[in-house]
């Protein structure tokens, strides 16, 4: 009898594991995006189970990531003496270091796998993306039919596609891992393909975040192909902008009001942001250096009052909240919850990530793909999503792990 050895998978296999998770999660986040903090949670615990040891080490992948996180959050931390909402703060940046841990316990799971282990992982990828793409052009072609089937929704939001642009970004994010594992096993023709049906769907979804991501993202895999540092310098510029320049030329209610009956076109929902954001530089104006606490735009002064009351000069055609739980804006919300530490310690955290992918010992292929998923991530985090969000950093840790078991260097194209 001939012997025939196959690869051990069990349930505390890190290849196992991450499969797992790359199949279930784009469907998940059409329907449940909520859920994938949960899953989160337990594939870390069962990567820390498996190897205890292994885990324990995962801040050795990079010391100086690890120390940025741990600033940041206990910073976050500390802000629950003066924030407005000392309880929820103090929560929120304890929740955030257990899910820096967890990330970096699931990125070093990740980085240690066997090449058998990155094609499963890699067919899950493509699976659950082909199952999501499948689910949301029916939604689209059934107006959220599914949706209507399974949940009591208000008349407002019957057939409302909104509802997936969570969905539509987590698949826009995925899809890089699937675009770089096509790119690195030489299947251009598979790869070009897919990008093309994604694409084409997230540009007919609702989810204008998530279209502007692909864009961007799309447009810096391309430069990033000669000049990934560029890329990333031009993104960190970007963010920094974000904090500091921002709040000083946010436009006020006459200007909202003027380019909405100029461009009687602009979507509500960018002239939402306007106010968003006009709103929150008033409140770091009074709390400049420490700001309001983690997480407490959801308590700022004023913030539950309507911006067609605030700003009546915008001339708003609905009431508009002046702050629905977030500034739509990270860098934004750096700044305003947690001051210009808080900003700093941001910044030098996503710029030092964008820095490191720039000049990771990758193909040129596959480093331009990271410089891409990078931008797609930055695309959404300036304009969409609190930036404390469980769901918001599971699904960018869970994508940076997934990407990471696609794009070693071990097979450059």
């Amino acid at each position: 009898m001939i012997a025939v050895s196959l690869p051990r998978l069990s349930v505390l296999d890190p290849g196992s594991i991450l499969a797992g998770v790359a199949f279930v999660m784009a469907p998940l986040a059409l329907y449940a995006p909520l859920g994938i903090a949960p899953v989160f949670i337990v594939a870390a615990v069962l990567l820390l189970i498996g190897d205890w040891r292994g885990a324990l080490g995962a801040w050795r992948i990079d010391p100086i990531l690890g120390s940025l996180l741990l600033a940041l959050g206990l910073w976050g931390v500390i802000s629950a003496e003066w924030s407005i909402l000392p309880t929820h703060s103090l929560f929120e940046g304890l929740r955030f270091l257990l899910e820096a841990a967890g990330g970096l316990i699931l990125f070093q799971g990740a980085t240690r796998l066997e090449p058998e282990r990155r094609d499963l992982i890699m067919k899950a990828l493509l699976a659950g993306a082909l199952l999501a793409v499948a689910l949301l052009a029916v939604e689209r072609i059934l107006h959220a039919g599914f949706i209507r089937a399974l949940a009591d929704l208000s008349e407002e939001r019957r057939g409302s596609f909104s509802r997936f642009d969570r969905g539509a970004t987590v698949l826009a994010l995925l899809s890089w891992s699937i675009f770089v594992g096509f790119g690195v096993r030489r299947r251009w023709t598979a790869a070009i393909l897919f990008a093309a049906v994604v694409f084409a769907l997230i540009l007919l979804s609702a989810s204008r975040a998530a279209m502007l991501a692909c864009v961007l993202g799309a447009w810096s895999f391309g430069i990033a192909l000669l000049w990934p540092r560029f890329v990333a310098a031009a993104l960190i510029l970007v963010i920094a902008f974000g904090g500091i320049a921002l709040p000083e030329f946010a436009p006020d209610g006459a200007t909202i009001g003027r380019l909405h009956d100029e461009n009687p076109a602009l979507p509500l929902s960018f002239l939402h942001r306007l106010g968003i954001w006009r709103f929150a530089t008033l409140r770091i104006a009074e709390r400049p250096m420490l700001g309001w606490g983690m997480d407490s735009a959801r308590g700022l002064p004023g913030g539950g009052r309507s911006l067609t009351e605030l700003m009546p000069e915008a001339h708003f055609p609905r009431p508009l909240e002046a702050m629905p739980l977030h500034p739509h804006d990270a860098p934004l919300q750096w700044r305003l919850e947690l001051g210009l530490p808080g900003l700093v310690l941001g910044v030098a955290l996503v710029g030092w990530i964008l820095l490191r992918i720039a000049g990771a010992s990758l193909s040129r292929f596959e480093r331009a793909g990271a410089v891409g998923l990078a931008a797609a991530g930055v695309t959404i985090a300036l304009f969409s999503f609190g930036t404390w969000q469980s769901w918001w950093l599971c699904s960018l840790w869970l994508v940076a792990a997934l990407f990471s078991t696609q794009a070693t260097g071990a097979r450059p194209p």
